[in-house]
């Protein structure tokens, strides 16, 4: 099995093998997710199965800090990347 998941820049990805649980679990999930409560309401969540994930291996990924290119064909030369870069590593030319 495979699993990705991407949020703020950040991505996780993880494989492995899997074992079903059947509903073993079920409320302590619930429990600390309650907004699946919100999309499996009342008796609903009885068609929902629970798997274990073993002898996995990941990697996580913090797509923040992938180096940025700017195309110049595409460049206007405003300097509007430069004021908003995050890290301040671009400067218009002649800086």
């Amino acid at each position: 099995m495979a699993i990705s998941a991407t949020k703020d820049k950040k991505a996780v990805s993880l494989r492995g093998r899997i074992q079903n649980i059947h509903s073993e679990k079920l409320d302590e999930i619930f429990g600390k997710n309650p907004y699946m409560q919100k999309i499996y309401p009342g008796d609903t969540r009885a068609a929902l199965e629970v798997f274990r994930v073993y002898e996995a291996e990941g990697e996580y990924f913090d797509i923040t800090r992938i180096p940025a290119v700017i195309d110049q064909h595409q460049c206007l030369h405003c300097g509007r990347c430069a004021e908003t870069c995050p890290r301040g590593t671009i400067r218009k030319r002649g800086q």
